[in-house]
């Protein structure tokens, strides 16, 4: 039960290795049928980042496997299979990506709760960066294109407190629980995220600002093979 204190609670609440398995089981399964939809929602990510040209590969990336006879009016803009009617490749990227993931406890744990860790850093660098450019856009008097729901003129002052928290997550985020800080003790999730960056701005700088359009403008790029 070692590395897995949910199974030690379980166990002195109930007091029986068998209530622990259920709820185990009944842990478990949830986790699992919640994989579907998020499977599905990551590799529908990969796939409209692929279709505008984002990732590398996109073309290779950007296919959808779907019916020409169920979707007439999109045979002409994307690559489609008459068999499963889903982006069947960025979802064998993103189940392989994890598979990949899930290696890395055997050798080496610590570098595995940094990517989990990396998560919620990513989450908040993710949040920071649009806002930051919002909130400049909004402080220069730039007009702003909004969505069916905006603040008004508390906008403004919303989108700095954001910056400001957000700004401070990333930057406690990644403290180590305690000192002193070992190896084992250090949180990798600032360094990753780091070299993430640098491996985005490199692939910008080589290839990325060629085939880059923006969002939803990369679609007439995608193209059909029989």
């Amino acid at each position: 039960m070692q590395g897995w204190p949910i199974i030690t609670i379980y166990y002195q609440i109930t007091g029986s290795h068998v209530g622990t398995t259920m709820l185990m089981f009944i842990t478990l399964f949830t986790v699992l049928v919640g994989d579907f939809g998020i499977l599905a929602s990551a590799s529908r990510l990969v796939w409209a980042f692929s279709r505008d040209n984002g990732l590398p590969f996109s073309r290779f990336f950007s296919y959808v496997s779907m019916s020409h006879v169920a979707y007439p009016d999109l045979a002409h803009t994307t690559q489609v299979s008459p068999t499963y009617r889903i982006p069947l490749r960025a979802l064998f990227l993103v189940v392989l990506i994890v598979m990949c993931l899930s290696l890395i406890p055997i050798g080496l744990s610590t570098a595995f709760n940094a990517i989990l860790s990396l998560s919620t850093l990513g989450l908040y660098t993710s949040y920071v960066v649009p806002i930051t450019f919002m909130a400049i856009k909004r402080a220069r008097g730039q007009h702003v294109l909004y969505g069916p729901f905006k603040l008004g003129r508390f906008g403004l002052a919303t989108n700095i407190f954001a910056v400001i928290y957000g700004l401070y997550a990333i930057v406690f985020l990644p403290f180590p629980p305690g000192i002193p800080v070992t190896a084992e003790s250090m949180d990798y999730s600032g360094p990753i995220l780091g070299l993430v960056i640098l491996i985005a701005l490199l692939d910008w700088s080589l290839n990325g600002r060629k085939r880059w359009a923006g969002p939803g403008r990369g679609r007439e790029l995608a193209y059909v093979e029989d």
